[in-house]
């Protein structure tokens, strides 16, 4: 039950909110509110305050238009608050995040009565590290050879003007050293050379840790009631144990808004790969990093004793991957993969011969050997630096050779982990591990990388996440199919007795939209001959006068697109996703739309999720195909395969519910508010003439379907 003072408080807080804003009360937003808070007033406590009884969540689909930001936040924090928790809310996407922290949490603090601090928390590699700047800035040779990592040139490119311009921006513009902040866009590969991570960091030993942005930020999240964060940032604190970036789970109601990405992105901190000859070329970085270390550390012999069982260990390990390589050029078949114009190779079932399992478990041995001996210098250069004078010579050379070992040691554990993964005995009734190559040439010269990664994300989660929070509320506006839960609850693996809802989105899709099957009387193909025609059927229907979103399957298809349409009246108003930076490329559609000028995206599937361009912003969304999975993909292909022996249907369990979801998402980029209208048009005959595109249809919002035969074009158009 909730209790009478939490619910009057929700109460009396929504009235003000809606009454302030002159806004009329939303029937979904309303039972939404209600669901989340008889939800967490569900939840038992012990004498401390923490949960008590078994983990649940709560899921509720929310329509686009629900208006599920304020619901959620107006039902969780007065509990919060009476809990004691903290209140974590994961977007998948920037925009929401900004959207959260810029707009909804300061109107929800405006119009309310409701008291709360909140944080936006980001990843250690969105701040600038001080202590890389200034080694760059003072030229320190040493210290930016050692820092070089597991390459074996000389030292990373050094862009001494770049480094100076980010000191003048924060001397001169008050910069704080956040990326996303930055007065001008940087470069990713620039940026990766003055950012770290949590194995380099000095922490309090740093000269400019009270300076240091990321660890103002992090204060300020530890002062936080609410913080703000993305799904990477949420499942990266999990995967080093919850509470290191983050508040402990235990003490924390999460909130995962667009929880549809939930698995994806935690079977993406969960997979690891690995290139044999990368590997081998970071082992000789190491050995090398060490000798030239020995001036710093030669007289301890807790670290030089160290030193030659660490290089022959390396040797070992260098022997091994030798011999994978051997076993694999003499086993492989490459298959091309025209997409990403590389070559791959995946182990049906994810099961790998056994002479290679046990080559891969006797290296990972060698590996995890080789990752206790160089954790163990670590450890010794950090006792060591402590015992010298703060900014004395000899405290800095001892710093900078734990931030360049520490850059090994990532490459070691990731090595570790590959291989252990690769080693590892297929264990019956459990889903598969996906186990694959690729290489970007057939010649013996090119480098094979290992990839390994799970297949379904339910065990992860329900041993990280379901079990130790104190609670979790999931909410977007796809999470079901035909109104079932299932797909959702074995991917993610949502525990017994977690709640379900759904709220339809309140807008008139029948009046306000049109969803155009057009027809091109061919299915989508490869085909260069295909490609031409969908590029001149773009042609015919696109309105150069209207704002337009075309969103491809595949990037070679946007290419050749925009290219056949280089030339005609809609070349100028074509802006491809991969022509820029997405925000600058969104500024610029939203910018010719304000001179009252025609505008069109081309776009992949990222322009299908996250993107909100309402009113004349965007009337018109064309969808050349149906979202279906690649094919290739290997670790969809292995759970096929895997659901297939246990006697599922993999179309119809997971391929075909995936891609309604994604059609939804795509289909959803149109309204965006109750006064929005505008026409979908789905250029994928499938849609129609196969048996599953009914089921597809039925899916889709209630729009006025209509039929356009496109395979010619009009008399007065030839």
């Amino acid at each position: 039950m909730v209790s009478e003072g939490i619910k009057e408080q929700i109460q009396s807080a929504y009235r003000k909110y809606i009454a302030a804003r002159n806004i009329k009360p939303r029937s979904g937003q309303r039972h939404m509110i209600a669901e989340i808070a008889r939800y967490l007033s569900s939840i038992e406590l012990d004498g401390e305050f923490r949960r008590s009884n078994d983990a649940t969540t709560c899921v509720v689909e929310a329509g686009t238009g629900t208006g599920k930001t304020l619901a959620y936040l107006m039902a969780s924090i007065p509990f919060a608050a009476a809990l004691r928790k903290k209140i974590v809310i994961s977007t998948a996407t920037v925009t929401l995040q900004q959207q959260v922290v810029q707009r909804e949490l300061p109107l929800l603090a405006e119009h309310t009565d409701l008291e709360f601090k909140v944080a936006l928390a980001k990843g250690r590699g969105r701040y600038i590290c001080l202590h890389k700047l200034d080694s760059y800035l003072a030229g320190q040779e040493q210290g930016i050879l050692l820092l070089d990592g597991p390459q074996e040139s000389s030292g990373p490119d050094v862009d001494a003007e770049a480094y100076q311009r980010f000191m003048n921006w924060m001397v001169d513009k008050g910069w704080s050293g956040d990326w996303d902040s930055a007065p001008e866009p940087i470069e990713e590969s620039l940026w990766s050379t003055v950012t770290t991570d949590h194995r380099q960091c000095l922490n309090k030993r740093c000269s400019f840790f009270t300076q240091c942005a990321y660890y103002k930020a992090k204060m300020e999240s530890e002062k936080a009631e609410i913080i703000v964060a993305n799904h990477d940032l949420v499942f990266a604190d999990l995967a080093l144990g919850g509470g290191f970036v983050l508040p402990p789970p235990e003490e924390t109601i999460y909130i995962f808004d667009e929880a549809h990405h939930m698995a994806d992105k935690a079977l993406n901190h969960f997979a690891f790969s690995a290139g044999l000859k990368s590997s081998q070329k970071m082992l000789r970085g190491l050995s090398r990093a060490l000798v030239e270390g020995q001036s710093v550390f030669a007289y301890d012999e807790q670290i030089t004793n160290r030193v030659s069982p660490m290089a022959a260990l390396s040797q070992e390990v260098h022997h091994h991957l030798d011999a994978v390589a051997r076993f694999l050029n003499e086993t492989i078949e490459w298959e091309e993969n025209d997409e990403r114009a590389t070559f791959q190779y995946r182990y049906p079932m994810g099961v790998i011969p056994e002479e290679l399992r046990k080559l891969s478990a006797a290296m990972a041995d060698k590996v995890g050997e080789m990752t206790k001996e160089l954790e163990a210098v670590l450890k010794r250069l950090r006792e060591l630096a402590e015992k010298e004078q703060p900014g004395g010579a000899q405290r800095q050379a001892y710093d900078q050779a734990v931030m360049a070992l520490s850059v090994y040691q990532s490459q070691v554990e990731n090595l570790e982990d590959v291989w252990r993964i690769m080693g590892e005995e297929v264990q019956e009734g459990h889903t598969p591990t996906a186990r694959w190559l690729t290489t970007w040439a057939k010649e013996t010269d090119s480098d094979v990388v290992v990839h390994v990664s799970p297949t379904n994300a339910a065990h992860l989660l329900r041993k990280r996440l379901w079990s130790r929070a104190f609670g979790c509320v999931l909410t977007s506006a796809t999470l079901s199919v035909a109104g079932r839960f299932d797909r959702l609850a074995g991917q993610v693996g949502l525990p017994d007795g977690s709640t379900f809802a759904i709220h339809h989105s309140p807008f008139d899709f029948n009046n306000n939209c049109t969803l155009e099957l057009c027809d091109l009387g061919r299915d989508p193909q490869d085909s260069e001959s295909y490609l031409e025609m969908l590029s001149q059927a773009l042609l015919r229907i696109i309105d150069e006068k209207q704002a337009t979103l075309v969103l491809f399957s595949a990037r070679k298809h946007m290419q050749f697109a925009a290219r056949a349409l280089a030339d005609t009246k809609l070349g100028s108003l074509i802006i491809t996703q991969d022509s820029g930076n997405k925000g600058q490329l969104i500024d610029t559609h939203r910018s010719r739309v304000d001179e009252n000028k025609g505008s069109v995206l081309f776009g992949l599937a990222s322009f299908a999720e996250g993107l909100d361009l309402p009113g004349d912003y965007l009337k018109h969304v064309i969808i050349a195909k149906l979202p279906f999975a690649v094919p290739d993909d290997p670790v969809e292909a292995t759970y096929a395969e895997w659901l297939k022996s246990k006697g599922g249907n993999p179309f119809n369990q997971v391929v075909l519910p995936d891609a309604i979801t994604r059609l939804l998402q795509a289909c959803g980029r149109l309204l965006r508010s109750e006064r929005d209208s505008g026409k979908i048009s789905i250029m994928d005959r499938r849609l129609w003439t196969r048996s599953y595109g009914r089921i597809i249809l039925n899916a889709l919002p209630p729009y006025k379907v209509v039929s356009a035969d496109i395979r010619q074009p009009t008399a007065s158009e030839s």
